[in-house]
């Protein structure tokens, strides 16, 4: 049995701490909430911890600066400085992304009968400053992951949130069938459609494209090489869809109709295009065969979109057919995946 090496050791062991501490946060509960008004919300501290926003906003704000990153020229600062200069900004435009989510929190929060010991504008206050510091925190966090521990960190959080669900889900599912509320059948239906996603995602996240150029050069491209984060984008972006729809007068478009999944679709397809043209830019090697390496993600492009949109949309499309409430499905199964692929991967690289 091969032993890990004291380095491998020690980001697993930092990883594990970092976990550890944002599972705490997720049960410190915001100043001025009455738990025994919890029942509304499902009767689950997370949605009034410190840490209720998770790293979206810090997602959101990373998503965007790496967009924007695009049009400044790489020989104006690159390497090092380039990475520095890119962290301080995602932290600082988290901030506002942050202030606007942890406000619509409160509101919601106070909103709730009973649940709120003084209602007010201070407790508007206290709580948006205290979910946007929760969610720097969480910002910082996800960095030292990236930087001490395994890599990844934002993935990381998300997919240790979305596994930390799956026992409540699981036994929402065996009191359904214990009393006859759903029939067996539907769950291990829900089982092995969850267990094909799970084979097509390894299938594809471990899959390389291997190109050969002028002989003997080659060149490897990952089949999927721009990850989870261009659907997470268009996840991140979908509830402006029946916002935009509600202002606009435009019932076809909202939540659940079949233009707002078409719309889903297009947006995935479109994000996984531009994030694997985006990969094929940044992805390391000699200047001399970038072009190379934009002709094949060019290529691959439409096969990544394809799969990205297959396994994100088709549970929602599924939904009344095989229901799987409370299970990992879509992005979210394949963040926990392609994050334990990762991880797999660094470890069995180690020497």
């Amino acid at each position: 049995m091969r032993t890990l090496s004291a380095d491998s050791r020690s980001r697993l062991l930092f990883t594990l701490g970092a976990i550890l501490v944002y599972r705490f946060g997720l049960q410190v509960p915001l100043p001025g909430i009455d738990p025994t008004g919890l029942g509304p919300l499902g009767a689950t501290g997370e949605r009034v911890s410190v840490f209720a926003l998770g790293p979206m906003p810090y997602v959101t704000a990373f998503l965007l600066v790496r967009v924007l990153a695009l049009l400044v020229p790489r020989r104006l600062f690159d390497g090092d400085e380039r990475r520095v200069a890119l962290e301080s900004i995602t932290r600082a435009a988290t901030v506002p992304f942050a202030v606007l989510q942890g406000y619509g929190v409160a509101s919601g929060l106070q909103a709730v009968d009973g649940l709120v010991r003084e209602p007010g504008s201070l407790f508007l206050a206290t709580t948006t400053a205290t979910l946007v510091a929760g969610s720097l925190l969480l910002a910082w966090l996800a960095g030292r992951i990236s930087e001490r521990g395994l890599g990844h960190g934002i993935l990381i959080l998300l997919a240790v949130g979305t596994v930390a669900h799956v026992p409540a889900g699981v036994t929402v599912w065996v009191e359904l069938v214990r009393y006859g509320a759903e029939p067996a059948s539907r769950l291990w239906a829900a089982l092995a459609f969850m267990l094909a996603q799970m084979v097509l995602i390894v299938f594809v996240e471990r899959a390389w494209r291997v190109v050969r150029l002028a002989p003997p050069a080659t060149m490897a491209l990952r089949v999927n090489p721009a990850g989870p984060l261009p659907p997470l984008a268009a996840t991140a972006l979908l509830p402006l869809v029946p916002m935009i729809a509600g202002y606009a007068g435009a019932p076809a478009f909202q939540a659940g109709s079949v233009l707002s999944q078409a719309t889903y679709g297009v947006a995935l397809f479109a994000s996984v295009i531009a994030g694997t043209m985006l990969a094929a830019r940044t992805q390391g090697g000699a200047e001399e065969r970038a072009a190379d390496r934009s002709r094949i993600a060019l290529r691959l492009a439409p096969y990544a979109a394809a799969y990205v949109t297959l396994i994100c949309l088709a549970p929602r499309v599924l939904l009344d057919i095989v229901p799987a409430a409370g299970l990992p499905s879509g992005l979210w199964l394949m963040i926990v995946v392609w994050v334990l692929l990762r991880i797999d991967e660094r470890l069995r690289a180690e020497p």
